[in-house]
């Protein structure tokens, strides 16, 4: 497994897998233990604005074209993290 990092603070992670499949996991940490009981629930709420779409991307855009390729999507949002991932 490689790993890369960002100057941003980010993590890949890559490995080569002799497959068919793929999978995209992108986790941060944040979540339900880092809110305070005036913002509480924030998190999730931002994992579901991801879906949301733009002005410029219709709700859903990308999900759906992921979908139509027989693509998995999804994400959730736990007391310490937010994932969202891709699975083919």
């Amino acid at each position: 497994m490689k790993t890369i990092e960002l100057g941003n603070n980010l993590v890949l992670l890559h490995d080569n897998v002799a497959s068919k499949h793929a999978l995209i996991d992108i986790s941060f940490n944040f979540g339900s233990a880092f809110e305070s009981p005036k913002d509480n629930g924030i998190a999730h709420y931002i994992e579901h604005l991801v879906f949301t779409g733009t002005k410029d991307m219709p709700r859903f855009a990308v999900t759906n074209k992921l979908e139509s390729y027989g693509a998995l999507v999804n994400a959730y949002t736990s007391k310490d993290r937010t994932n969202y991932f891709f699975e083919s």
